[in-house]
């Protein structure tokens, strides 16, 4: 009996090949919906991948990246998720799939109801 070797990449995060089609848009598009602990797991698990851009490919992630600390801020304050945009498609579609911890939700909902809150006085 002969055994054949997968043809899958057994080590595809250090393989360095591009893990999704447009992941640079994949990722900022988590970066737009908030999704802080997504990005930056997918940035340290493909590393290999994200050093071999090309330099436009690499100027849009630099963007995304800088774009995903005022995020982190927000979170180290306010509490995991609490930068998640209840309203984006994606983190509509993780709700629906229940891929979102209760305690993500609830600290997306407080933080968003504290910054309307906050508008609303400064319109007062």
């Amino acid at each position: 009996m002969v055994i054949e070797r997968s043809k899958i990449d057994v080590d595809f995060e250090n393989s360095g090949d591009e893990p999704f089609k447009d992941f640079v848009g994949i990722l900022r598009s988590m970066q737009e919906a908030g999704l802080v602990n997504g990005v930056e797991d997918y940035l340290n698990r493909y590393a290999v991948w994200a050093s071999r851009l090309s330099p436009d490919e690499a100027a849009h992630l630099a963007e995304t990246k800088r774009k995903l600390r005022p995020l982190k801020e927000i979170e180290r304050i306010h509490g995991c998720g609490a930068a998640m945009d209840l309203s984006h498609p994606f983190v509509h579609d993780l709700r629906a799939w229940g891929r979102l911890d209760e305690t993500m939700i609830a600290n997306a909902t407080a933080f968003r109801d504290r910054e309307l809150s906050s508008s609303r006085q400064a319109l007062c």
